[in-house]
């Protein structure tokens, strides 16, 4: 609090207090606005992993002077809810770290021209595509969350487990962890889709930008892994709802497929359009 009220009084000599203002504001509302959807979507996702659970479960069997450990259903309810808001809590500090990202989102100055490759002004690059890439990581880092917990909770539960049959899946933690690696395979492909703008804006061997490997190659491998993800999505979520997973293999092998695949013809390529040698004597130039 001494620090703020410190910041509080420095901005308001300098007559900038209102900056001030508007930065704690945004921070704050950055937060909440991702805090409270983190949340919901972890505490649902970790109760349904953990309904209809029997009203104890022995975590340890003790042994000796050793007590066991025995966790009952109101203490795994508890446990669900600290858990939820301690990721989620997580999750909205780093979205509030983000305030400028926002504030330049929101304000965003049109620089009056396209690029030659997408037609796009260059105020996506620097205003609109920094926000979407954190959405998108907020969002993937609540999938693979949700993912880690539901499976740990089913491991806990009794409802996933290898025995002498082999993997064994309840229909509960089929259907629910299919649903959640559709989002999975759909993230991916919003993934891919902001990968291909972002060729503008990265390095590229020697030079900063798109190359002729990118425009050629990589271009189209993104276009293909984003169709891939979501064809895969669907697979996911279609066996999620019948009794079959015959499907799920060709989904994964296909994205995988394009994923290698295309970073090795784009490799390749470059390799045969710039050469080392060629490189260490264009680079002083560029």
């Amino acid at each position: 609090f001494a620090d703020l009220y410190t910041e509080w009084l420095w901005f308001g000599e300098v007559g900038f207090q209102s900056v001030f203002l508007k930065t704690l504001v945004t921070k704050g509302l950055s937060g909440v606005i991702f805090f409270v959807p983190a949340f919901l979507f972890l505490y649902l996702n970790f109760r349904h992993a953990t309904q209809g659970s029997q009203e104890s479960y022995v975590i340890f069997q003790g042994g000796g002077d050793l007590q066991p450990i025995v966790l009952q259903k109101r203490h795994l309810s508890i446990l669900v809810l600290a858990l939820a808001v301690v990721l989620s809590l997580f999750l909205g500090m780093l979205a509030s770290s983000q305030w400028l990202t926002f504030l330049r989102f929101l304000e965003p100055t049109s620089f009056g021209t396209v690029d030659p490759l997408f037609g796009r002004d260059p105020a996506f690059y620097i205003f609109t595509l920094p926000v979407l890439d954190l959405i998108r990581f907020i969002f993937f880092a609540l999938v693979i969350l949700a993912l880690v917990g539901a499976t740990v909770a089913y491991v806990a539960l009794g409802r996933l487990h290898f025995g002498p049959d082999g993997l064994t899946v309840h229909p509960q933690a089929r259907q629910h962890l299919l649903f959640l690696f559709s989002a999975f395979f759909l993230l991916l492909a919003w993934g891919s889709y902001l990968d291909v703008p972002r060729l503008l804006n990265t390095a590229s061997g020697i030079v900063y930008g798109a190359s002729y490997v990118d425009v050629t190659i990589r271009v189209f491998t993104f276009g293909t892994l984003m169709i891939v993800s979501v064809l895969t999505a669907g697979i996911m979520a279609y066996s999620a709802m019948s009794a079959t997973q015959r499907l799920i293999p060709f989904g994964i092998g296909g994205y995988l497929l394009v994923w290698i695949g295309g970073g090795a013809v784009a490799g390749l390529v470059q390799n045969l359009v710039v050469t080392p040698d060629e490189a260490d004597k264009e680079a002083p130039f560029l």
